[in-house]
């Protein structure tokens, strides 16, 4: 529409801007307060790495902005009880734009369990998305299952480049496989525990990530059982749970970028479980929220000043 010289980052804020929208529709249907409604809203667009990555926008960033989109419009189509095809689409669509989004089927395959026309639907739907990828794979390299992340993943494990935390802190230290179990652990000290750097006195993000507990304090309320809506948030957990796997074993944990970037992969499904476990709007919540608002406002500032 616009030419070689569209702004990519114009377009992912824009489809972040969006985000908020049908985040607004999603928490609406899950009967919250609405003070709390708003914050959470809040906290989705501006607390988390969303915002980050939405006004930043580049390759990377735009990938997940877009998938986000498309898992909401998914879920925005479950709430209103619209059409299985169209959700299975949807979420096929996020997968296109993020692999590990995969994970989020596993929410509607839980929920359909017991509605097999619509289970069936839903999975034609997803199909045929997955079809789309096996042949734009074959139309570039020949081969369905041939995506070139392999390649890219060799060059940066043949490089010099330090992508993972323990790479800067230890260069020698092995480089393991593209998927691989043991770089769990990396994922997990990156998302649960690694601080901010210290240089020279002052006190600036790490490009390897940084923990959710600091970036988005308010997630803390994610953990025990909800109030309410059992069944949904078990398919959330379930969402998230089938979602991480492939982060997890993945060999990189985001490298250059403010919070852990990754999450952005399962955030819907987060954002359900926060609905579900806080009643209404209380004074933790909006402290936390503001926390999480500034913290990553913060990032956004030092990401300018290191030319991230």
């Amino acid at each position: 529409l616009w030419g070689t010289a569209a702004s990519q980052v114009m377009g992912t804020k824009m489809v972040g801007a969006i985000n908020v929208g049908w985040m607004w529709l999603v928490l609406g249907k899950l009967k919250v307060d609405k003070n709390l409604r708003w914050w959470l809203t809040i906290f989705f667009g501006f607390g988390t790495a969303h915002w980050y990555a939405a006004v930043w926008g580049t390759t990377w960033f735009f990938a997940h902005i877009v998938g986000v989109m498309l898992m909401l419009i998914a879920l925005v189509l479950f709430f209103y009880d619209k059409s299985p095809l169209l959700m299975g689409l949807s979420v096929g669509a996020a997968v296109l734009s993020r692999h590990p989004m995969i994970g989020g089927a596993a929410f509607f395959i839980l929920l359909f369990s017991r509605q097999w026309q619509r289970l069936i639907w839903f999975g034609v739907g997803l199909g045929l998305m997955i079809a789309v990828q096996l042949g734009y794979n074959w139309l570039r390299f020949g081969d369905m299952f041939e995506e070139g992340y392999v390649t890219v993943a060799e060059q940066y494990r043949q490089g010099s480049y330090p992508y993972t935390i323990l790479l800067k802190i230890w260069p020698n230290a092995p480089r393991f496989g593209y998927m691989d179990v043991r770089n769990i652990p990396l994922h997990l000290f990156t998302a649960l525990f690694l601080p901010p750097e210290t240089n020279r006195g002052q006190i600036r993000p790490s490009p390897y990530g940084m923990s959710l507990i600091l970036t988005s304090p308010l997630l803390v309320w994610v953990w025990g059982k909800p109030r309410r809506g059992y069944r949904l948030w078990q398919a959330s957990l379930a969402a998230i749970g089938a979602t991480s796997i492939p982060i997890l074993l993945h060999f990189t944990q985001g490298w250059v970028q403010f919070g852990y970037r990754f999450m952005l992969d399962f955030i819907p499904f987060v954002m359900i479980i926060l609905a579900l476990r806080l009643k209404k709007l209380s004074l933790p919540v909006i402290l936390l929220t503001l926390v999480s608002v500034g913290v990553n406002w913060w990032g956004i500032g030092w990401g300018k000043r290191l030319g991230w």
